[in-house]
């Protein structure tokens, strides 16, 4: 099969450290995401993002966000299914025009730290949502 140009595209992150936060319940990434290639090209960028590993019972996730500026953000997120969402409305649409064969995108490997998983749950979003006016 082959993938559509658009979207045919690997993404290797690198320098990545991750700390485990407790009240996400997840290791969570520092502010800077290193991107070393992107398909065939070199880039060896950091940009403003966050990559969390979150590990269940019933499944692992791995969110990606990149917010590589006002008018441009993009939030992968892969547990059983793969989403995103996005600003960047080109993006959107080329993702609208493919058939629903195109649309697989691939799979993540991740590897896990060789340290005991913490046990605790997950605290819903509007625990973590802070509302700030000027």
């Amino acid at each position: 099969k082959k993938v559509p140009k658009e979207i045919r595209y690997t993404m290797m992150l690198t320098g990545l450290e991750f700390f485990y936060d407790s009240y996400e319940d997840a290791f969570v990434s520092t502010a800077e995401l290193g991107v070393a290639t992107i398909g065939d090209d070199a880039v060896f960028r950091t940009v403003p993002g966050r990559v969390e590993l979150v590990r269940d019972r019933g499944r692992d996730e791995l969110r990606v966000y990149f917010h590589l500026g006002e008018g441009h953000w993009y939030y992968f997120e892969y547990d059983t299914f793969f989403n995103f969402e996005t600003n960047d409305m080109y993006f959107m649409e080329v993702w609208n025009n493919l058939k629903d064969k195109d649309k697989c995108l691939g799979l993540f490997y991740i590897g896990y730290p060789s340290i005991n998983w913490p046990n605790g749950y997950r605290k819903p979003l509007e625990y973590k949502t802070e509302w700030r006016t000027k």
